[in-house]
């Protein structure tokens, strides 16, 4: 860690058009509270399809804390968004 950044390495997901729902899993080899060595933003970068349907998009920290997406038409959107997940908050929700 260096001033208080990590870093980890993005790949791009396609999901098919005709799935219902779709879901990805990561989870890190080393288990640790990134709040502890003041990281407090998880940034994600999505882009959707204008023919998805308007749902919400979400992130589900710890196996339990669920932070939503404010934008209600986030998988609808064509160009690259920024989100960035606030993981304090996000941990403070968590109950697991």
């Amino acid at each position: 860690m260096s001033g208080g950044v990590y870093k980890i390495v993005a790949r791009i997901i396609t999901f098919p058009g005709n799935s219902k729902y779709s879901e990805v899993e990561l989870t890190l080899s080393a288990v640790r509270d990134w709040t502890e060595e003041g990281v407090n933003i998880l940034t994600l970068w999505y882009r959707g399809e204008s023919f998805n349907a308007a749902e919400l998009m979400y992130v589900v920290l710890n196996g339990s804390a669920v932070v939503y997406n404010d934008d209600a038409n986030a998988a609808l959107t064509t160009e690259w968004t920024e989100w960035n997940i606030n993981l304090v908050i996000g941990m403070q929700n968590s109950h697991g």
